[in-house]
C-alpha cells in the first residue's frame, strides 16, 4: 500500500451542520505559538509545505472538500521536527463537533524573524483539505488533511458575502 493510498477511498458523506444564524457568528482573533528553530528545520517545514501545495494542486476539488474546523492540540508525542505541527482540528467549527481530523499545519508556520517561528495556537480556526481516512501507527483509523489557511473575521465575512451573491 502506498503512502497516498487512502486518497482513492470514497469519501463519506459530508456531517450535516444545524442551521445557526452566522451573521452573529465572531472568529476567535489568531493565537500564535513561537519557537526557535535550526536551519535544517526551516529547510525541513518549507520542503514540506512545497510537498503538501504540490498534493493539494492535484486533488479534484469536488473529491476532495475544503473543510473549516478549530485546534484543539497538536501531536503529544510528536516523532520528529514536522510531526510537532500535526494539530487535532475538531469539525465543524460552529455547533457540535461531528467529526476529529489529524491536519498537517505546516502550510500554517511563518517564519517570524531569524531562527524563529510561529504557528496556529489552540483555539484557532483553520481552512483544511479532508484527504480521507487512514490507519495510524498505533492501529487506529483517523481522518487526515491538509491545512490551507488560517480562518479570520474578514474571511469569514467574505465568504458569507459570496454565498448570499450565489443564492
Amino acid at each position: 500500500m502506498g503512502l497516498f493510498d487512502f486518497l482513492k477511498k470514497k469519501k463519506a458523506p459530508k456531517p450535516k451542520i444545524p442551521d445557526i444564524d452566522l451573521s452573529k457568528v465572531k472568529v476567535p482573533k489568531e493565537k500564535l505559538y513561537t519557537m526557535k528553530v535550526t536551519s535544517e528545520q526551516i529547510q525541513a517545514f518549507t520542503n514540506d509545505r512545497d510537498k503538501n501545495d504540490k498534493l493539494l494542486k492535484t486533488l479534484p476539488k469536488d473529491q476532495f472538500p475544503s473543510l473549516g474546523g478549530k485546534i484543539v492540540g497538536y501531536s503529544p508525542h510528536p516523532q520528529d521536527f514536522l510531526s510537532k505541527f500535526f494539530a487535532v482540528v475538531e469539525y465543524p467549527i460552529i455547533g457540535k463537533p461531528q467529526q476529529t481530523f489529524v491536519v498537517n499545519c505546516t502550510a500554517l508556520i511563518k517564519l517570524t524573524t531569524i531562527g524563529k517561528i510561529s504557528y496556529p495556537a489552540e483555539g484557532t480556526w483553520i481552512m483544511f483539505k479532508n484527504l480521507g481516512e487512514q490507519k495510524d501507527t498505533d492501529g487506529e483509523l483517523r481522518s487526515y488533511g491538509i491545512a490551507t489557511i488560517v480562518f479570520s473575521q474578514s474571511l469569514f465575512k467574505a465568504m458569507m458575502s459570496l454565498g448570499k451573491k450565489k443564492k
